[in-house]
């Protein structure tokens, strides 16, 4: 299987870390923040990582940025679907750093607890939103 990589510098220590484009690249990811959540002296908590999911169409949206910010995706690096066996999508800011992972067919990608735990995406105008 072809791997590549994505470097990304953490944004309080500077450290680069580089993640693994590849059928492993949620955990891979999931695996970076914590590392540098260690390396910091800091635990990991849920509320570390936001987790959106849209269950009528089956995706999720894994945000890696402070929690109130509102940083809009400069750039988007679609994963090889044939890599990851489906469509997962790399939001980059404008420095460069990955500030969201989005999923499809999330139900068979993540964990039933993350999608479970996570906040509901409500579509307006349909009858789930009222």
């Amino acid at each position: 299987m072809a791997r590549g990589g994505v470097s990304v510098r953490h944004g309080a220590t500077g450290q680069r870390l580089t993640l693994a484009v590849s059928g492993k690249l949620f955990a891979d990811v999931v695996g970076a923040v914590c590392v540098a959540k260690q390396q910091q002296g800091s635990p990991l908590t849920v509320a570390d990582i936001r987790v959106t999911y849209d269950k009528t169409v089956d995706a999720a949206y894994v945000y890696l940025t402070e929690p109130q910010a509102r940083v809009k995706s400069a750039r988007m690096y679609p994963c090889d679907p044939v890599d990851v066996d489906g469509m997962i999508n790399l939001d980059f800011d404008e420095q460069g750093r990955l500030i969201g992972i989005e999923v499809l067919a999330a139900g068979s990608k993540l964990p039933e607890y993350l999608l479970q735990s996570a906040e509901q995406v409500r579509r307006v105008g349909s009858d789930r939103s009222r």
